[in-house]
């Protein structure tokens, strides 16, 4: 099985997002040659069990704090502390990403709950959600005061931006549209970018909203008073993001894949315990990092408290703790707008062994 080739380690300073897809895009290529869904073949070539070597798949760039727990781990020596070296590899898509832990060329990614489902319900997948990253969907659509998105049936109609076809973010479209009983095929779709400049594409009449990271819309309204930011959680149960894996990937690295995620515990407990203002971890952060978002002080303490509250949203619950009823719920609710097929059983995608005892 091919190996994850270039592969970039987790790194201090600006971040640069075009290396990443460029080397995914070439591995990608040959891991896919034949279309559709590649099977797991046994045997994972960037790691065992105690290698203390990890790689993580991830879908949206990592100039974000959607990621701040990894970044955290990273400049506050969580997974240093938990013997392991850490590398981030930044795929085109959740599609790619589960095409690739599937094929056996890496054994971790950090995707949607809902294409974790779509893989094994509709596609015959045999993936793991191994720790919930978030209970909340941690998209946004903006859009403007002039055609504003504010509720489900404010979309009939419009154009929107997503960055990717079939990803987290169409979905989620689709998602939308059928809690206002909309056909989707009404609403059509542009591929843009992710970043705040996409939004003179709604100022110039191309398309009426888009798609985005919580901090990337906080940063559109920031700089632009007429922006107006539309959560689909206000109207759906799905779309939290988990960490995701496959039987075989966590049969032969165990170890590791328990290191990874006790130093991301870790760096949750840190950042909840921060917390309202987050100045220890916004030091640490910005002593590593250098972006648009963390840069800003009251962009990053808003992200990072929605972050919080969307880790912490059934106290009773422990940090990553991925819960069946949840999962039932999120799942009835994608059988009913037939993205997913009925009759499986989301209990058994779930696994929470891998978490830290005692959290």
């Amino acid at each position: 099985m091919p190996e994850l080739i270039n592969r970039v380690p987790l790194a201090s300073g600006s971040m640069s997002r075009r290396g990443f897809l460029g080397r995914s895009a070439a591995l990608m290529a040959a891991l896919t040659a034949g279309g559709g869904v590649v099977s797991a073949c046994g045997g994972d070539s960037t790691g065992s069990g105690g290698s203390g070597e990890v790689t993580l798949l991830t879908i949206l760039p990592l100039e974000t704090l959607s990621f701040a727990p990894e970044l955290l781990a990273k400049a506050g020596g969580h997974f240093k502390d938990q013997g392991i070296n850490v590398t981030f590899e930044s795929t085109r898509g959740s599609a790619q990403a589960v095409q690739m832990v599937l094929s056996g060329g890496a054994y971790l990614t950090w995707i949607g709950q809902i294409e974790c489902m779509i893989a094994n319900r509709n596609k015959g997948a045999d993936l793991r959600a191994i720790g919930t990253a978030s209970r909340r969907n941690g998209l946004r659509f903006v859009s403007s005061e002039k055609s504003p998105l504010r509720k489900p049936e404010d979309f009939a109609g419009k154009t929107i931006g997503v960055p990717s076809e079939g990803g987290t973010s169409e979905l989620t479209l689709d998602l939308v549209l059928q809690s206002a009983d909309i056909d989707p095929k009404k609403v059509q779709r542009q591929v843009v970018g992710l970043t705040p400049g996409i939004y003179n594409l709604v100022q110039n009449g191309r398309i009426d909203g888009f798609t985005v990271s919580l901090d990337t819309a906080l940063t559109i309204q920031q700089q632009h008073p007429d922006a107006v930011s539309f959560d689909p959680g206000e109207v759906l149960v799905s779309g939290g993001q988990v960490y995701v894996s496959t039987p075989d990937g966590m049969e032969e690295n165990r170890d590791s894949l328990q290191r990874y995620l006790g130093a991301i515990n870790t760096s949750m407990k840190s950042i909840v315990d921060d917390a309202p203002n987050f100045e220890k971890t916004l030091k640490t952060l910005r002593g590593e990092y250098s972006f648009e978002t963390l840069k800003n002080d009251e962009v990053a303490v808003a992200t990072l408290k929605d972050s919080v509250a969307a880790w912490t949203l059934e106290s009773s619950r422990g940090l990553l703790e991925t819960n069946q009823q949840d999962w039932s719920k999120a799942y009835q609710e994608l059988t009913e707008a037939s993205i997913v097929k009925p009759g499986g059983d989301p209990g058994s995608w779930i696994v929470n062994d891998l978490l830290p005892s005692g959290q």
